[in-house]
């Protein structure tokens, strides 16, 4: 039997990292949604300036600031480590 393949996009209950290419610096994230939605959100808020998002606040403070997207930093959270979905 072959093992079912889940895009990383599709897993719930995730802790992920989010990258700034400039600096280096990683905002990490827990979420009970599909990490799909969430990014999503995560852009919305970008795009409508929310105060209140860290990732919005860091491209704020930062010139010719470019996210990566998600790094190899990705677990579930009922998982041992190991990127279980």
């Amino acid at each position: 039997m072959q093992a079912e393949t889940v895009e990383l996009e599709d897993w719930k209950d995730v802790v992920y990292a989010i990258g700034c290419d400039t600096c280096g610096v990683h905002y990490v994230g827990e979420t009970g949604q599909h990490y799909y939605d969430r990014r999503r959100q995560h852009q919305g808020d970008v795009r409508n300036r929310k105060a209140t998002n860290g990732i919005y606040g860091h491209l704020k403070t930062m010139k010719d600031t470019r996210l990566i997207g998600i790094k190899s930093i990705f677990w579930t959270r009922r998982s041992n480590g190991r990127g279980e979905r």
